[in-house]
């Protein structure tokens, strides 16, 4: 009897969103998500601001930062941010890493927060992109879209850290970005009041 071949489960990019990765290419795919505490992001808008910030910009330059000789690609389907590396990657590495972000935020927060984290391979499809001569070798490890439910569900489990939440040095500080945004929300006033005296 034959053994099954594994297939995949799909992300698609636009075919000119990065030319290192070619449609029907398999990579090791990171999806790491940080849980709100739902009634302080009902109550506290610092706090709904800050973590939005963190969760959607900052955590991901930061991974992107860390792993750059891994040539990490950011991919968004369906709303979902993903990450893709092309090469030496070091997926205990970078569990802890995104283990420390979230104590990072858990501490800079007040409030322990639950995260999911998914880190395996998956197939990379570029619908405007030309099939290539090796096409046909790829497409039968094609499996499902990731953002599909069954598939998201098996992709994603929790992530917990050990211990109490620290500061890890890794984002901004809940005290320092209230700063910043005041620092910038300051600037902006003053071009805008030299704009008018001009």
């Amino acid at each position: 009897m034959p053994k099954a071949r594994k297939v995949y489960p799909v992300l698609y990019a636009s075919g000119h969103q990065d030319l290192l990765y070619r449609s029907g290419s398999v990579n090791p795919t990171l999806y790491f998500e940080i849980v709100p505490d739902a009634g302080r992001l009902e109550s506290d808008p610092d706090y709904r601001d800050y973590f939005r910030d963190m969760t959607e910009n900052e955590m991901f330059r930061a991974i992107i930062s860390r792993f750059i000789l891994s040539q990490p690609l950011m991919v968004r389907n369906e709303g979902i941010p993903f990450i893709l590396f092309k090469t030496n990657m070091d997926p205990w590495n970078l569990e802890n890493f995104c283990r420390s972000i979230v104590q990072e935020i858990s501490f800079h927060t007040g409030i322990r927060h639950q995260a999911f984290f998914g880190l395996e391979k998956t197939m990379l499809v570029k619908p405007d992109a030309r099939p290539g001569k090796l096409a046909f070798l790829s497409a039968g490890l094609k499996g499902e879209p990731l953002t599909r439910r069954t598939a998201f569900e098996q992709f994603r489990k929790p992530l917990d850290f050990e211990g109490e939440p620290a500061d890890q040095s890794i984002l901004y500080s809940l005290a320092q970005w209230k700063e910043e945004n005041r620092r910038k929300a300051l600037a902006a006033r003053q071009e805008e009041e030299e704009i008018v005296l001009w």
